[in-house]
């Protein structure tokens, strides 16, 4: 699963949340971190992207 957003305290408790249905959470501070990890991991199997982050963000991706 990858999380993407640019708060912090909003990624650390999405994982909290989410870290028991989902052995593996991975967490981007950023739209441009996030499309990074993307191209490098195709098998995520679910991805929540905040949709208003500054330079890129999740409609983008």
């Amino acid at each position: 699963m990858l999380i993407g957003g640019d708060c912090q305290s909003n990624l650390l408790r999405l994982k909290e949340l989410l870290v028991d249905q989902c052995n593996c959470v991975t967490c981007a501070n950023s739209g441009n971190q996030a499309l990074s990890l993307l191209l490098k991991n195709h098998n995520y199997s679910l991805i929540l992207l905040d949709v208003q982050m500054p330079e890129l963000d999740g409609l983008e991706i």
